[in-house]
């Protein structure tokens, strides 16, 4: 199958993951009002401007998945790829994101 724009695989460890990079994206674009695709990716990514909205629920639901991760970070089993420090500090950047102060 081929592709119009590069294609790139990528590997998440957990799904803790990927909502944490969507939380750290739609803050940008609230506070910024979008985000440049070569400031998320460190390879080569053609310049294209985004804006990602969400419901106010959606937001809620983020809001929700992010303090229970801040309360209980070491029930998402991310020992195996990070150590209990590691997981520490990810809880802080999580909290400082929550509050958007990131």
């Amino acid at each position: 199958m081929a592709h119009s724009l590069y294609w790139r695989e990528t590997d998440f460890h957990s799904a803790i993951d990927v909502i944490i990079d969507i939380a750290a994206i739609l803050l940008e674009c609230i506070v910024g009002g979008g985000i440049n695709l070569p400031d998320l990716d460190e390879y080569d990514t053609p310049s294209r401007y985004i804006h990602i909205t969400a419901t106010p629920e959606e937001y809620t639901t983020l809001d929700k998945v992010l303090l229970s991760f801040i309360q209980n970070p070491l029930e998402y089993d991310l020992s195996e790829f990070l150590s209990e420090d590691d997981v520490k500090d990810m809880t802080h950047q999580v909290e400082a994101l929550r509050k958007g102060t990131v």
